[in-house]
């Protein structure tokens, strides 16, 4: 029986992790490490560890980490090279087959030099957080240069060349130097469900869905990446056409529902959870998901086998003064419009203009 060490550090990192253990590694030792880089984890992590989802759960902190000045790079060189960091100072010392990742950040080459000291066999491997994320956008930095160099000379292992394994959902779309592992989807009656329902049974229960066909799903590009795009007017455009009582605002966990509110709108109580613990815990194949930009509604309905149709309206955005809404644009249109959006996207629309609003209906 393998040993996987599961770090996770945001909520669709949690829901990958979760079906990760009740697929692929339903036999294995599956440990998982939760860090605070998200604050809502830090309210679960105690229902986390209390439902024996995994073998070993732990709780790391890495915010508020220091490591800005000369003295405190020169420090973590080092640590990457001895794996002598103090957030994993109380961390077992267990031999770990495998560590598996997201980001590639100080922690994990820390990590990394710790258990390549008990086990010098131990695999590194990375895992997709959404459909957007499939590059191989490993950052080579002064710090992780100079310890490979380093660690090389030292005949230890650098991180870098003991990567193996990229575990995503649609391997094809993968073009990487890794090896692609697909990861099951996850079925419309699955354990996922139930235990989504368990983990935020107290928060999402006040929302009854089932009064509003259409659920929209806002992003952040009214407040970050650059100018307004203005996607609360172009969310009023839809209500008019769907009609408002029809229609409930999903603001992003960032965002300010008030003003939505102000505006008119039906907004979602449960607007500071994340979408995907939503949607994976109930059923929302009847219902249009309508947004200007969010990755989490395609990403996770592209791992739901009975998914809800959904709707772009970026078209209708004024994106011009933001850089990182017209960045995400671009990777939507790249997805949607490939090969692989004909084959798997084909409850995915874009409305053009607002003479194209009957295609929500």
């Amino acid at each position: 029986m393998s040993t996987r060490l599961f770090i996770c550090n945001t909520y669709s990192q949690l829901i990958e992790c979760i079906q990760l253990k009740l697929t692929l590694f339903s036999d294995d030792k599956f440990c998982v490490a939760i860090s605070d880089h998200t604050n809502g984890l830090a309210k679960i992590y105690p229902k986390i560890r209390g439902m024996g989802l995994f073998d070993e759960t732990y709780y790391i902190k890495t915010k508020n980490v220091e490591n800005k000045s000369i003295a405190n790079k020169c420090k973590l060189v080092l640590h990457y090279i001895n794996g002598n960091d103090d957030i994993w100072r109380d961390f077992p010392n267990e031999s770990v087959d495998e560590i598996i990742y997201y980001s590639q950040t100080d922690e994990i080459y820390t990590l990394f030099a710790k258990l390549y000291k008990i086990n010098p066999k131990i695999i590194a491997s990375r895992y997709e957080e959404g459909i957007v994320s499939y590059d191989d956008w490993n950052i080579k930095t002064v710090k992780s240069r100079l310890a490979f160099k380093i660690r090389s000379l030292l005949n230890l292992s650098p991180l870098e060349c003991s990567a193996s394994n990229f575990y995503c959902y649609y391997p094809t779309l993968y073009n990487g130097k890794l090896n692609a592992v697909q990861i099951p989807r996850i079925s419309d009656s699955s354990e996922m469900a139930n235990i989504l329902n368990d983990l935020f049974e107290n928060d999402t229960k006040s929302t009854d869905y089932e009064k509003f066909k259409y659920i929209c799903l806002t992003s952040v590009y009214d407040f970050e990446g650059g100018g307004s795009i203005g996607e609360i007017d172009a969310v009023l455009k839809v209500a008019k056409f769907v009609g408002n009582e029809n229609l409930i605002v999903k603001a992003h966990p960032r965002d300010n529902p008030e003003r939505f509110i102000r505006a008119g709108l039906n907004v979602d109580e449960n607007s500071g959870i994340p979408w995907e613990a939503i949607q994976l815990g109930k059923d929302f194949s009847k219902h249009v998901l309508i947004t200007g930009y969010s990755c989490s509604a395609l990403s996770i309905s592209l791992t739901q086998s009975n998914s809800p149709k959904i709707c772009y309206i970026y078209p209708l955005c004024n994106l011009g003064a933001n850089k990182s809404a017209c960045e995400t644009v671009n990777t939507i249109q790249t997805i949607i419009n490939g090969d692989f959006g004909r084959r798997y996207c084909h409850n995915v629309l874009v409305i053009e203009s607002e003479r194209e609003m009957e295609k929500i209906i």
